[in-house]
């Protein structure tokens, strides 16, 4: 029997990893969150993947969202049809390091950093499908997610960095430009989150991150010096994976 997979979110990387399951023998939908009609209906879907998170949000709406967004993930998780619940989180949920971090690495709970509101919501929902999902969850980590096609109106790092790029301009210096941070394109992601789910070599791994094992600083990467070496002693997120291997992909190939 062909798995039944449902993207629930419909947003850069939903569309994404449907496009990385084409080919494959899976049967999937994909369902956008937009207009808030959704209604998840039991019984047809044996794999969930859990997009409905959004990339870039208000503060203000963070907590409208995971509200909305709660109340669907209670009607999945009594689905006993499910073989299989992947959850779209973060690796920023991991505590800043001068070490490589895996999945076996520190959270930001905890630790002397209090997370941001996206962050705590990651977290906070992590806590609650693990509570109900059991040994069917599988919980995704990617890295920072960048694509030149994406709307370069949104003020983040990655679409200002993009811009400035196609424009031939240098971005300022920020604060915390100097810390490091783990980047991947998109279709990587999708296509390594679909390889995971299809091929996870062990069921009982609950926990995977999402990465290139590519990084820099912010500071290296304004200035187009991304593939030079940093220092040990720079703080940040430098995420691998003892779980799965991918290969490596940059920013030098921008248009």
């Amino acid at each position: 029997m062909k798995d039944r997979i449902l993207i629930v979110g419909k947003g850069v990387l939903g569309a994404h990893i449907s496009s990385a399951l084409e080919g494959t023998k899976c049967r999937v939908n994909i369902a956008s969150l937009r207009e808030g009609r959704f209604t998840y209906k039991p019984n047809i879907f044996n794999i969930i993947i859990d997009c409905m998170d959004p990339s870039h949000c208000k503060y203000d709406d963070i907590e409208r969202l995971h509200e909305q967004r709660r109340k669907i993930r209670e009607s999945i998780v009594l689905d006993t049809n499910i073989k299989i619940y992947a959850y779209i989180s973060s690796a920023n949920v991991y505590a800043e390091s001068s070490e490589v971090i895996d999945e076996f690495s520190a959270l930001m709970q905890g630790s002397c950093c209090k997370p941001s509101r996206y962050v705590a919501n990651k977290l906070k929902t992590e806590s609650f499908l693990l509570e109900k999902m059991g040994t069917s969850l599988c919980i995704l980590r990617p890295v920072c997610l960048w694509t030149a096609d994406f709307d370069r109106t949104h003020d983040t790092f990655f679409s200002n960095l993009i811009d400035s790029r196609y424009k031939d301009y240098v971005l300022p210096k920020r604060k915390n430009d100097d810390q490091v941070i783990t980047y991947m394109h998109y279709a990587d992601a999708a296509k390594l989150i679909v390889e995971v789910l299809i091929h996870l070599p062990d069921p009982s791994i609950n926990i995977v991150n999402i990465t290139s094992g590519c990084w820099s600083s912010r500071v290296q990467l304004k200035s187009g010096n991304e593939n030079d070496d940093i220092s040990k002693n720079v703080t940040g997120r430098r995420v691998i994976s003892k779980i799965i291997h991918s290969q490596q992909s940059n920013l030098i190939s921008l248009p």
